[in-house]
């Protein structure tokens, strides 16, 4: 089971350094907001949800997408509240997605670096698919299995995420049909360990587990990282494999048949 009070703890002690160190994290969700624009033309959501608001990130992409929306946002932390959008009729569901009572009927329910934390992801996919109507969309940015790669093969302390082919699975056994899906790798480089913890601690990604080392077990912990993977020039390399996933209610469903994009290349979105 993963301690979600405590990641939610460690993500609100850092909610104001998060944008400025969460790269990758805003990549997935700028991705993932041009793959629903540019793959669900006319699709226009009369009820929709965000899974894990954050700070935000996916919300303001989501919000200008469809600004006709009726919303709910989730977050396990209050502390989002400031973050939220300041929209007529939106509701703020606090709470672990995983217990609260969901709203039914959407049309649409996006999540961005937020589903790899639930305790049951199989079972808590198939959970939003049957919240969805006929032709609702389930639109999710998670990561993968080689993500943090360098921190789990000294510690094995980091979130162990599914493979791409279980994501694809997990979805298409709730029944959904899948539209879209895109892994890729991203490796940030930091000049030094200090620099490389300071940015995991401010995006609260594995935060709640260094916390727990003792100052002997996270000083071994840095001279193993340093002597494993720093590169030529003692810059220290830390791996990241988001994957963007949409899928549809694939009865009545609103758009033709369309096969799942595979391949470790940014899709060709028109970035704004």
């Amino acid at each position: 089971m993963r301690n979600k009070q405590r990641v939610a703890q460690s993500f609100a002690r850092h909610f104001r350094e998060y944008d400025a160190n969460a790269h990758v994290q805003a990549r997935m969700a700028l991705i993932l907001a041009q793959a629903l624009r540019t793959l669900t033309i006319a699709f226009a959501p009369r009820r929709a949800m965000e899974i894990g608001v954050g700070t935000g990130v996916l919300t303001r992409y989501l919000t200008n997408l469809y600004p006709d929306a009726q919303w709910w946002f989730n977050d396990i932390s209050p502390e989002v509240l400031p973050y939220m959008p300041q929209s007529s009729g939106a509701v703020f569901l606090q709470g672990d997605a995983e217990e609260i009572v969901l709203p039914q009927n959407l049309d649409l329910i996006a999540s961005s670096s937020a589903v790899q934390w639930m305790d049951n992801i199989p079972q808590f996919i198939a959970r939003l698919a049957q919240a969805l109507n006929p032709g609702g969309f389930l639109a999710i940015g998670a990561f993968a299995e080689h993500n943090l790669y360098q921190i789990r093969q000294i510690t094995g302390a980091t979130l162990a995420s599914p493979c791409c082919e279980n994501w694809k699975n997990y979805l298409r056994a709730t029944g959904l049909q899948l539209v879209y899906a895109h892994d890729w790798e991203q490796t940030l480089l930091f000049p030094d360990m200090h620099a490389l913890l300071r940015h995991l601690h401010s995006t609260g990604v594995n935060a709640a587990s260094f916390s727990l080392l003792t100052r002997e077990k996270l000083l071994a912990f840095c001279e193993s990282y340093c002597e494993r993977f720093a590169d030529p020039s003692n810059r220290l390399p830390l791996t990241y494999h988001p994957i963007i996933l949409l899928a549809t209610v694939s009865e009545n469903s609103q758009m033709p048949d369309k096969p799942a994009k595979k391949g470790c290349q940014t899709p060709n979105f028109a970035l704004p």
